[in-house]
């Protein structure tokens, strides 16, 4: 009968909708989490969740602490040395000696830059004595009825002073510097201001 059959179909559909919507309605089953939802505190499933989070952290953990190893091993000369802990003990080594060169190089450069001071200083005071001096014997040559020679402005240096002594100390390790005569040797010149001379 044609009426039978579609009332058996519509009967049918409504009968499978409902259980859909049953199994829809449904609670989760103790013990079972939905997808992307957090399980109860102190379940079984949340303790297998908080291990395997906590594996992840050390596994990510470990990575930087290897990654970081490998560099360092780059870096540090002479570090054919395969173990982490010769690695490290070689890098602490390396940057001891870098801290032992730097050090020793501040040093030298006080000294160095103390030593051009006073070689400066010596020299100033000595090229001021050589004009009083010369300033002196041209007036004693023109109070002797002379005629002085014509000042003439001496050729400046191709290289300072300083820079001429640390090229010098460079090139020949042997080089040292002789300031000259300290003021209170110099001789005295008629007509140099004595203040000078000390």
């Amino acid at each position: 009968m044609p009426g039978w059959g579609a009332g058996s179909a519509a009967g049918h559909s409504c009968r499978a909708a409902t259980s859909q919507d049953a199994q829809q309605q449904q609670p989760p089953r103790p013990g079972s989490v939905a997808s992307g939802a957090k399980p109860p505190l102190g379940t079984d499933e949340w303790l297998k969740q908080r291990r395997e989070s906590h594996k992840e952290v050390e596994r990510r953990r470990r990575e930087v602490i290897n990654t970081g190893i490998a560099e360092l091993a780059k870096i540090v000369p002479n570090c054919s040395d395969r173990n982490k802990g010769g690695i490290l003990h070689r890098a602490v080594q390396y940057i001891q000696q870098l801290k032992e060169a730097e050090q020793r190089n501040a040093e030298r450069w006080t000294l160095d830059k103390m030593l051009a001071d006073q070689a400066i200083n010596d020299l100033t005071g000595y090229v001021e004595f050589l004009k009083a001096e010369n300033e002196a014997l041209r007036g004693q040559i023109t109070a002797l009825g002379g005629e002085a020679p014509p000042r003439t402005q001496p050729p400046a240096p191709a290289v300072p002073p300083y820079h001429a002594h640390a090229m010098a100390a460079a090139m020949h390790p042997g080089y040292h510097y002789f300031a000259p005569p300290p003021p209170g040797t110099w001789p005295q010149i008629p007509g140099y201001p004595p203040h000078l001379m000390q």
